[in-house]
């Protein structure tokens, strides 16, 4: 699943709790992307390495009715991305 990121703030960025809870249920690694740098957590660290920074709720701006929260990853990119994945983040396959 992929993800992007306005921001890193200390070195770390921050992801809805949502995603990281979708993440879960189909069992993917998640793909963190800031610009053209990505970092890829896989899916048997994504419990491990989350530290919850915030426990306010948040309500959305889209759905009225959903809150969320903000889980902390320690950003260290990988790599930039490659076309393919690049096409497939934005959904242009």
């Amino acid at each position: 699943m992929f993800v992007e990121v306005k921001k890193i703030y200390r070195g770390k960025v921050d992801v809805r709790d949502y995603a990281i809870k979708d993440c879960l249920a189909k069992k993917q690694d998640l793909i963190i992307t800031h610009g053209k740098e990505n970092m890829t957590i896989p899916y048997k660290e994504i419990r491990k390495r989350g530290e919850r920074i915030n426990k306010e709720r948040f309500k959305s701006k889209i759905y009225p009715d959903q809150y969320y929260t903000l889980i902390s990853f320690p950003w260290k990119p990988s790599k930039p991305l490659t076309e393919e994945e690049y096409f497939k983040q934005n959904n242009l396959f």
